[in-house]
């Protein structure tokens, strides 16, 4: 059970970091595509999980990438990068932390 459980939190980890490179590769078109799977105001239990589950897989990447929306083309994918790298740095860090469990 508790392979399955570290598989579950590996598998997120990842998705967040390929949103990451594809947020650097292809930039506004991800984000189009992230708030088309999303639905702006909730109203019921459907749609709020649908959210819940879209935002613990693309979330945080996403939401660097709505901070750098007003940035000019460079420093766009310079923010996004350097975000990105982080990003993996605390992702290696985790696997390590979890992995002995």
């Amino acid at each position: 059970m508790l392979e399955i459980i570290k598989l579950i939190i590996y598998m997120l980890l990842g998705a967040q970091a390929a949103y990451f490179i594809v947020l650097f590769l292809i930039g506004s078109w991800a984000m189009e595509w992230y708030e088309w799977g999303t639905f702006e105001n909730p109203d019921n239990l459907f749609k709020k999980i649908v959210n819940f589950f879209t935002i613990s897989i693309f979330g945080l990447a996403y939401w660097v990438g709505r901070k750098v929306q007003n940035k000019n083309f460079l420093m766009r994918k310079v923010i996004i990068l350097i975000c990105g790298f982080l990003y993996f740095i605390v992702m290696i860090i985790l696997i390590a932390v979890i992995d002995p469990l």
